[in-house]
């Protein structure tokens, strides 16, 4: 969350996006993370290298007035800390192009980067059927982090009791992962589950490619709020 930079207000942002999980439906094993603050938007996507390894970028900035139109720089960092190492900060980013994002409404827009164009739309509809019952407590959705550990986060979406989180660190080499997992919350303030690892599927720039899980259990993970 440090690069969102200062929070301010809006008056009105009609067409901002909600904050959460986004995805194009046509194209799976692909998404992103949008997070609003104020005058600022935090987009995460995660996606994959020439390699079919899986990887990530980052685009911070301000957003339109009444919400509908972001337009940033896409920003790759590497070298930071593992999932069970300890911790190192990461090498100063790289760019990787720009991204623009238009809103229709809080739902649907439209993502122009590097690969191309494509529709994308809020994910929640198909995250946890859980029994449709808000429970008394619900963690807030969006980036989670250490901030005296900077370069490595957590992006969280609740929904019905069900919990929906990506990792975002680094491989031994340097080169940055991410890791997966979802599963009904434990209690209102708790979660557990094991961290699954995708890879083999689509670049930045290239056509669309279906990913495969290459490990459903690279290690456990819990969380108490």
């Amino acid at each position: 969350r440090a690069l969102i930079g200062n929070v301010g207000s809006r008056f009105c942002q009609p067409l901002a996006p909600q904050t959460g999980w986004w995805w194009n439906p046509a194209e799976d094993g692909r998404g992103f993370g949008i997070e609003v603050r104020g005058n600022n938007l935090f987009l995460s996507g995660y996606l994959y290298d020439e390699s079919g390894h899986a990887t990530w970028a980052v685009s911070p900035g301000p957003i339109a007035l009444d919400g509908s139109l972001f337009t940033g720089t896409i920003y790759q960092v590497a070298n930071g800390q593992t999932l069970t190492g300890d911790y190192k900060a990461p090498s100063p980013p790289t760019t990787a192009g720009t991204i623009t994002l238009s809103f229709a409404d809080a739902r649907n827009g439209t993502l122009t980067w590097p690969g191309g164009s494509i529709p994308i739309r809020r994910f929640d509809d198909i995250i946890g059927s859980g029994n449709g019952v808000t429970p008394s407590f619900v963690p807030e959705n969006g980036w989670w982090w250490n901030p005296t550990e900077s370069g490595r986060g957590y992006f969280m979406e609740f929904k019905n009791n069900f919990a929906f989180i990506a990792g975002y660190m680094y491989e031994p080499d340097g080169r940055p992962v991410w890791y997966v997992t979802q599963n009904p919350m434990t209690t209102p303030k708790s979660f557990s589950g094991n961290w699954a690892q995708v890879a083999n599927g689509q670049t930045l720039t290239g056509p669309y490619k279906k990913p495969t899980t290459i490990n459903s259990n690279v290690g456990p993970v819990s969380i108490q709020f």
